[in-house]
């Protein structure tokens, strides 16, 4: 069990994944915590490296499964906002 009077605002999917696991719980904030936004940065090296593809690709199959990629898509040598 978590001991602490501690507060953090984080995605709600974390903090609800986590509550039950740590005896954590979930409230709205006081304020509006503004949008959360998540980039995929990486070095225009990287471009074409099978590993870095491979990774970027696969981040991205992640975002599209939880519904954070905008309907645009992204096209491979654009990767970037998930």
């Amino acid at each position: 069990m978590a001991q602490t009077d501690l507060a953090a605002v984080v995605p709600k999917r974390l903090a609800e994944s986590l509550a039950g696991a740590f005896s954590l719980a979930v409230l709205d904030p006081p304020i509006e915590p503004g949008e959360y936004q998540e980039y995929l940065f990486y070095p225009e090296r990287a471009l074409r490296d099978p590993a870095s593809v491979w990774l970027r690709e696969f981040v991205l199959e992640i975002g599209h499964h939880l519904g954070r990629v905008n309907g645009r898509g992204i096209a491979p040598s654009r990767r970037g906002k998930v």
